[in-house]
């Protein structure tokens, strides 16, 4: 019986400790030395970093942009890739949401922090253009409302975030007084994926069913 009631307080540890760890904590950086200096810490070890410029890029619909193993989306005006678009940065190609669109990320598996470079398509009568970054909403439940102001025209702003969950998709909504445009994407991803809160749950149901089992049995036997 000792065994048994052994079983069960491990079975209600393993719920418990699944309880306390659901929610995430997530970070932004508004630094890109202070955003790797974390990522490439012990608590990212083994993590493979993956940085997309969007030279390489493909549009299955007006909407839609994917780069490397990313989709960008913008769901009501038509999301560009643009080279040499009055961009002073002489960055390539860059990700342009036409007319402060609000963009929706899709991101591969076991992503636990990602980054980017925001900036201002151009100054506008004679204002100093800033790009802005506001209401910023993660899969794992965080979110950041802003407005987070960015670097005056011509420089581009960093933005990286960090999570103790995995981070399969977020909404941002990237704005300029003129356009917003992104660049040098960066993403984190775990060498393993970590077991997911159904997975623990299921493990926990496992073990409660053995426990229950191997108690049926004995009781059996004593009869």
């Amino acid at each position: 019986m000792r065994q048994i009631q052994m079983s069960g307080v491990t079975v209600v540890c393993i719920l418990v400790g699944w309880v306390l760890s659901a929610h995430a904590s997530t970070i932004m950086y508004t630094n890109q030395s202070a955003w790797k200096a974390e990522v490439l810490g012990s608590g990212y070890a083994g993590y493979s970093l993956t940085s997309i410029d969007f030279e390489n890029t493909t549009k299955a619909d007006p909407y839609t942009v994917t780069a490397a193993d990313v989709i960008f989306a913008s769901p009501d005006v038509s999301l560009e890739v643009r080279e040499d678009y009055g961009v002073p940065y002489g960055s390539g190609k860059v990700l342009y949401p036409a007319f402060n669109q609000p963009l929706q990320i899709e991101l591969p598996s076991s992503v636990y922090a990602f980054g980017f470079d925001l900036g201002e398509l151009g100054p506008i009568l004679g204002y100093d253009a800033t790009a802005t970054l506001s209401n910023v909403v993660l899969s794992t439940g965080d979110a950041f409302a802003g407005p987070y102001a960015g670097n005056p025209f011509p420089s581009f702003a960093f933005f990286g975030f960090c999570s103790d969950l995995p981070i399969t998709s977020l909404s941002m909504w990237p704005r300029a007084l003129v356009e917003p445009i992104l660049d040098n994407f960066i993403y984190a991803r775990a060498p393993i994926p970590s077991p997911e809160p159904s997975s623990l749950l299921l493990l926990s149901s496992g073990l409660f069913g053995l426990v229950a089992n191997a108690w049926r049995n004995r009781r059996r036997q004593e009869g």
